[in-house]
């Protein structure tokens, strides 16, 4: 049986994360029509940000070290997922700070969020298989 728990606290990292995406794009997009109500969304976006960081963080190590899993060779790949995942995330928080920019319309923070969209891939993927459900592509269901 999964690890409903675990799944909760993945689930509302993810949830967070979304809420993060949103009060990160309103304050971007909506900055001058927001006015003295800006600081308050980007304080939520970055509050948000935090701490879906630290539930994901948790969730991957949980699933990592308790894996539902007997298989050693699923345990590895999901580890590797999870790798794969959070190894994605710190390169474009790389990518962010060092203000790596292509275009002007293509700047540090639209790269990093490129890059963060296939690091939490590689967390959701990794956790999924860490928790025994099956990964199958063509598939709509859990």
């Amino acid at each position: 049986l999964p690890d409903i728990p675990l799944i909760r606290r993945a689930g509302l990292g993810f949830a967070v994360a979304v809420l993060a995406s949103f009060a990160g794009g309103t304050s971007h997009g909506f900055r001058p029509q927001l006015g003295e109500y800006w600081s308050l969304v980007w304080t939520v976006t970055i509050y948000s940000i935090v701490s879906a960081f630290i539930l994901l963080t948790a969730a991957g190590i949980r699933s990592s070290l308790h894996s539902q899993v007997n298989d050693a060779v699923t345990r590895r790949a999901g580890r590797i997922w999870l790798v794969r995942g959070f190894g994605l995330t710190a390169i474009g928080l790389v990518v962010l700070v060092a203000k790596v920019s292509f275009h002007q319309h293509f700047n540090q923070n639209d790269l990093y969020h490129v890059i963060q969209m296939g690091g939490l891939y590689g967390v959701y993927r990794g956790g999924r298989t860490l928790c025994g459900v099956a990964h199958n592509r063509w598939s709509t269901r859990a």
